[in-house]
């Protein structure tokens, strides 16, 4: 977290706007990786410094629990243009985003 902060403090001298977008979800590194104590740690600096967070793991844990995108039973060819579907939705709802808090 204290990396975070300082990062927040840098960009802020430089007079950078900032949003903060916590990491991707997939079903197979979530087994593995422990991601709550990581977007926990997100969200309290998004909290404490007052910068939006785009929360990208809800959105693909949602995505992936409710089979709008499964990357499992996917065929290896066709799973490029699937992750290429998912990013492209991941980049609008971020531009939205963007838009909406830029006013």
């Amino acid at each position: 977290m204290r990396a975070l902060v300082q990062g927040h403090k840098i960009l802020r001298k430089s007079g950078a706007e900032i949003v903060m977008i916590n990491m991707q979800y997939a079903r197979a590194p979530a087994n593995v990786i422990r991601y709550e104590p990581y977007a926990e740690g997100m969200e309290t600096v998004s909290d404490m410094k007052g910068v939006v967070l785009f929360r990208q793991l809800d959105i693909m844990r949602h995505w992936v629990a409710s089979a709008q995108f499964d990357f499992d039973d996917v065929p290896p060819a066709e799973r490029m243009a699937l992750v290429e579907r998912a990013q492209g939705c991941v980049a609008r709802l971020l531009a939205d985003l963007i838009k909406k808090t830029a006013r």
